[in-house]
């Protein structure tokens, strides 16, 4: 019998590419879980500055930090050291001079809904700078504005978009004088495309805001087993195998931590009935590890994906201490390795979850 280690780690690195977090966690029976909150001590807090996480002593936990200007829900405020503190759950707690109660104001009636066309550029008002925000499918309009003959949609705070790049474009008749340097509309404008072509860029330009499908998951899977297979060999360690037990336990992990994911926008380690991670295996007492992950994608290739998550977990996990990479690196006997795969639209942004979940044979 292998000897299990503890290592319980939640991490979001900042040096890993945008959207993408990573925890890791290895199998150990003594997994503290957070403590019950009843539902109705439940508040939402708005962070007022940057914000580091610490745990019930008070003592910081990792070098991550908590962005200003982002929400969380908090489940109840706690004196440590005569300081006021705000814990979130997962054994995380942050100084209450940092964040404030936050109600989300009501949205504003809408006029209409319009579908954005695939790429289209927000501005952060009509005829202004480009936003650093991404929109995408059908969005609600809260106010028309005219400016050198071009009709602007307003679709969220400091969100412009041109009317020309949606389905509902009122000046479809009028020549687009303040065009943007980057034709986005050529998709549906590609007459002198063969048909093979255009079938193509529409697939690679919506997939962008789809659901990753089936096969697409798999060549994910297949890709990122290849990586990180390449890389052990490189460091003299044996090759991972995969077998039904443990695919399809990493599998039920990731399609088990997607509500949890679309309500607390992260993975967790712990099931959601409480229980271990590695209760979702047939073979739990051969379940030694486990790293998860979350990526927001757009119209990247499969094995780019695949590959961005490897980087992350071998490359880009310096602000983890390398734990997931420890992971990854274990030279069991007969190593085996499972990845789980789902995909979700969120406020929509597509985002990938993933497990990987190693243990071996006996």
């Amino acid at each position: 019998m292998i000897k299990k280690s503890t290592l319980i780690k939640l991490a979001a690195s900042a040096g890993i590419i945008t959207g993408f977090a990573v925890t890791t966690q290895y199998s150990n029976s003594t997994i503290f879980t957070p403590q019950a909150v009843e539902a109705s001590s439940k508040f939402r807090v708005k962070l007022t500055h940057n914000a580091y996480i610490y745990d019930y002593r008070g003592k910081r936990r990792e070098r991550r930090v908590l962005k200003k200007g982002r929400t969380y829900t908090a489940y109840r405020a706690k004196r440590i050291h005569h300081k006021r503190y705000y814990y979130l759950g997962h054994h995380n707690y942050i100084k209450s001079a940092n964040a404030k109660k936050y109600t989300k104001a009501k949205t504003s009636k809408y006029l209409f809904t319009v579908k954005l066309n695939p790429g289209a550029e927000i501005d952060v008002k009509p005829a202004g700078h480009i936003s650093q925000w991404d929109m995408y499918g059908t969005v609600k309009v809260y106010q028309v504005q005219k400016i050198n003959n071009q009709t602007w949609y307003k679709v969220g705070k400091n969100r412009w978009v041109k009317a020309s790049e949606t389905n509902k474009n009122p000046d479809s008749s009028t020549p687009n004088t303040n065009s943007s340097s980057r034709d986005y509309n050529s998709v549906q404008s590609s007459s002198n495309l063969n048909e093979s072509q255009q079938k193509n860029q529409y697939k690679y330009t919506d997939r962008g805001v789809k659901k990753l499908s089936s096969e697409e998951i798999q060549q994910i899977k297949e890709r990122f087993i290849q990586d990180v297979n390449n890389w052990r060999s490189e460091q003299g360690l044996t090759p991972f195998k995969t077998n039904n037990w443990i695919s399809s336990g990493s599998q039920t992990r990731a399609n088990e931590s997607l509500p949890v994911f679309e309500r607390t926008f992260d993975t967790s380690h712990t099931r959601p009935n409480g229980e271990a991670f590695w209760t979702a295996f047939a073979e739990p007492d051969n379940t030694n590890g486990e790293v998860t992950s979350w990526y927001s994608y757009q119209d990247e290739s499969t094995n780019e994906l695949a590959d961005e998550i490897f980087e992350g977990f071998v490359y880009k996990d310096a602000a983890s201490n390398w734990g997931h990479r420890k992971v990854l690196a274990k030279n069991y006997s007969n190593p085996l390795i499972g990845v789980g795969i789902t995909s979700t639209i969120k406020e929509g942004v597509p985002y990938m979850i993933v497990y990987a979940n190693v243990g071996h044979e006996d």
